[in-house]
């Protein structure tokens, strides 16, 4: 311990608690990262680029990530200003200011000569890609703000307020002083970061869940290109910070204490290194909770259930945690299986077909839901339960459930809370239980193998059907609209 750690005992504690914050950015930047590489597939596909997937690069600094992923985000939209370029310059001006006009449901009506003029300027690509990404803007623009603020604020001071301070005395003292307080700022500031960031990553993610169900359900009609000046409605994003100059200011501000050198994510301190695997794996449980729980959500408003949400304890081992997640995992697939069964006891066989398949186009699916919530009316209590029935009972919660009951891992006998220890309460826990293991981190890295991967799974699982229910809402909707 430094001179200045035992003049301020109050500092490995924060240098901890920063550490733990740092993790949970990580956690987010990942989810973005996968989310981006998804919408990156899509465009590839679909507008003919070859853009290569990102990775978060653990060595590099927290800027260079967000540098990478900025920079990916403004060459799809160089791609889509590409395109749209050709669009406005070829096509019939009045006939490109209609395009921009025509609201989703309405291109099932558009004349087959204008079709074919469209045709003569690119080939037919999935018009519904390009149509929810320009709803779905803002929250591109919002998630790539945010990402230019902890860039520029965080970049060089994630590791920099960790530095051992193995100096005199007197010089101790006043480094002690000085890193107490730029500790506790940057605290509060990643407080800030990670408030703005969680809801705007969450949403991130969701819009792309919505492109994706769209694009699934649009291959059995005719789409093509529309960017409806998209070139305007996604900004440069150098040097923007729209939503908090003040944060990226006062973290700049934290940076100072420490030199300008490299400094990457992730330390090779072995405390730093157990500090960020217990986080992560806290952050596995409590998310395979809260996606739970959307579930959950969607059963109680479309199934008339009134099932409690569930929460995780700190006071139980993760282990049992785990279980109150499988069990309510099994009741909801349970309930959805015993819907989907009344369901195919009382509709034709195509109309079950066509609310099922992915590949059935929106217009017709939502015409299919809504024709047999009319002629089955007192049957269904929600309008939208058989589609939620048959998409969960069809999917793989079964397969994505945490398999706690088969492991044998002596992390899971740890409570939840004892993940939020600080490294020595920690290490000495899993002494406890593994005195054959040396390298705590490595037991706890084990559980986090086994555990991300299906609750990364199982997220796709909540995100489709998430985004399901959202769009055929708004279609079925739309429709009733333009009958009124």
């Amino acid at each position: 311990m430094s001179l200045s750690d035992l003049l301020y005992p109050g500092n490995p504690e924060r240098r901890e608690k920063l550490i733990r914050k740092s993790q949970e950015l990580i956690e987010l930047m990942k989810s973005n990262f996968e989310a981006t590489n998804s919408l990156t597939e899509i465009v590839n596909k679909h507008l003919g680029s070859s853009f290569r997937p990102i990775t978060l690069d653990e060595k590099a600094t927290v800027k260079e990530n967000c540098d990478v992923m900025i920079k990916h985000v403004n060459q799809i939209q160089a791609k889509v200003e590409q395109v749209d370029k050709e669009l406005k310059e070829k096509l019939d001006p009045t006939l490109y200011e209609r395009l921009q006009k025509i609201p989703l449901h309405g291109f099932k009506n558009i004349p087959a000569g204008v079709k074919f003029a469209i045709r003569a300027v690119c080939q037919i690509s999935a018009f519904v890609l390009v149509a929810y990404l320009m709803t779905k803007i803002e929250i591109l623009k919002n998630i790539t703000s945010v990402w230019c603020v902890i860039g520029i604020g965080l970049g060089g001071m994630v590791v920099a307020v960790l530095i051992g301070l193995a100096v005199d005395l007197t010089i101790s003292a006043i480094l002690g002083y000085y890193e107490r307080d730029k500790l506790e700022a940057a605290l509060a500031e990643y407080d800030k970061v990670l408030k703005t960031f969680r809801p705007a990553s969450k949403e991130y993610q969701e819009a792309i869940y919505e492109v994706k169900f769209s694009l699934k359900c649009s291959g059995a009609f005719p789409v093509f290109i529309c960017f409806v000046c998209l070139s305007e409605k996604i900004p440069s994003y150098k040097g923007r910070m729209s939503w908090s100059n003040t944060i990226s200011t006062n973290l700049g501000r934290c940076s100072e204490v420490v030199s300008a050198t490299m400094r990457s994510l992730v330390s090779s301190d072995n405390n730093e290194q157990l500090i960020r695997s217990t986080q992560s794996l806290h952050h596995c449980v409590n998310r395979y909770f809260t996606i739970t729980n959307d579930l959950l959500n969607i059963i109680n408003t479309h199934f008339g259930g009134n099932y409690s949400l569930i929460s995780a304890d700190e006071g139980k081992s993760i282990k049992e945690n785990c279980a109150i997640v499988r069990n309510t995992m099994s009741t909801i697939l349970e309930h959805s299986k015993s819907e989907e069964k009344k369901i195919r006891g009382i509709i034709e066989p195509d109309i079950y077909d066509k609310i099922a398949f992915t590949g059935v186009p929106l217009k017709d699916k939502a015409e299919a839901i809504k024709n047999l919530y009319a002629d089955k009316f007192g049957v269904f209590g929600n309008i939208l339960l058989p589609l939620v029935a048959i998409q969960l009972s069809k999917s793989d919660l079964e397969i994505v459930k945490p398999p706690t009951e088969e492991l044998d891992l002596p992390v899971l006998s740890l409570k939840l809370g004892d993940l939020v220890k600080s490294s020595k309460s920690i290490t000495k826990l899993l002494f406890e239980r593994e005195s054959q293991q040396t390298n705590h981190t490595q037991i706890v890295e084990d559980a986090i193998s086994v555990l991300n991967p299906l609750c990364n799974d199982y997220n796709h699982i909540a995100g489709e059907v998430q985004a399901c229910v959202k769009i055929m809402s708004e279609k079925i909707e739309s429709r009733e609209d333009s009958v009124s």
